[in-house]
């Protein structure tokens, strides 16, 4: 046991087992205090699932980076951070309790793996993230709302992942918000009117989902952004708001459809190539 040590950093070894060995300790509560604050077993050969309530442990009460992306790990989050019903209320989904040690995470990547399901509400308690990656899995249902209590999030990336519904309503009232990638999903409904709010934004992917509507004319206040791809949502209107070719950052943009027939309309007096460049795949973010 070396109860002062702060960082663990494994990754790149290919090393192999089964994650729940590496990452489980015991519970008992005459364990000493542990200080661990970042965690790094990416890029690794680890498999099976996550170890039901790891993150109750001790050692991870002060945990701010956990990075198990690159890895074959399986199963649901769940365990991640268990959620505990109330007995009299177990038809109520909205009324639970968690007892939970890892309020201090600021970092959670899980990105290429076999995750499955959906993203529990007890992810809730995260609200000191800054960056959220689990891309690159078999996650599906709805963005949850709550993340739009995530004050402090800059980077979310769920993309390729089977996420659908609408984008959570509240996302502008992440202030802090510079990169968010969420292509290769099945995402419907509109790109929020008030999108231009999210001031400090440089990144933004939307491609590859099923988003209809027009394009926000609120997408010229964006001044920082550089990476703008829109392309592959068939219902999508045109025009192209014409302030977008006043956005002196944008290195990369995209905001077409396959079909030459669906080409959106660029603004008048701006070079036609910025708008009609044909993309393949698109940059991950991260």
């Amino acid at each position: 046991r070396i109860p002062e040590l702060q960082v663990i950093k494994l990754n790149a070894n290919q090393l192999s087992g089964d994650i729940s060995d590496v990452l489980f300790i015991s519970r008992d509560k005459t364990e000493a205090t542990y200080y661990l604050r970042i965690l790094d077993l990416s890029f690794n050969l680890f498999g099976g699932s996550l170890p039901s309530e790891f993150m109750l442990t001790p050692l991870y009460t002060y945990l701010m980076e956990l990075d198990l992306s690159n890895n074959q790990i399986e199963g649901k989050l769940q365990p991640l951070i268990p959620e505990t019903h109330h007995e009299e209320d177990e038809e109520d989904d909205d009324d639970y309790e968690v007892e939970i040690s890892c309020l201090a995470l600021r970092v959670l990547r899980l990105s290429n793996n076999r995750f499955t399901g959906e993203i529990p509400k007890s992810f809730s308690v995260l609200t000191s993230l800054r960056e959220l990656d689990l891309s690159n899995n078999k996650l599906h249902g709805h963005i949850p709302e709550f993340f739009s209590e995530f004050p402090a999030l800059n980077d979310l990336n769920l993309s390729r992942n089977s996420f659908n519904g609408p984008l959570f309503e509240d996302i502008t009232e992440l202030t802090k918000l510079e990169r968010v990638n969420l292509q290769h999903n099945q995402l419907t409904g509109t790109i929020p009117t008030d999108i231009g709010e999210l001031s400090r934004l440089q990144t933004l992917n939307l491609s590859h989902n099923c988003l209809r509507g027009p394009i926000p004319e609120t997408i010229e206040l964006l001044k920082r952004i550089e990476v703008l791809l829109l392309h592959d949502n068939e219902g999508l209107h045109c025009p192209i708001p014409e302030g977008i070719s006043k956005l002196k950052n944008l290195l990369d943009v995209s905001l077409m459809n396959p079909s030459p027939s669906r080409h959106l309309q660029a603004p008048r007096h701006h070079d036609t190539r910025l708008f009609y460049k044909t993309r393949i795949e698109a940059p991950a973010i991260g």
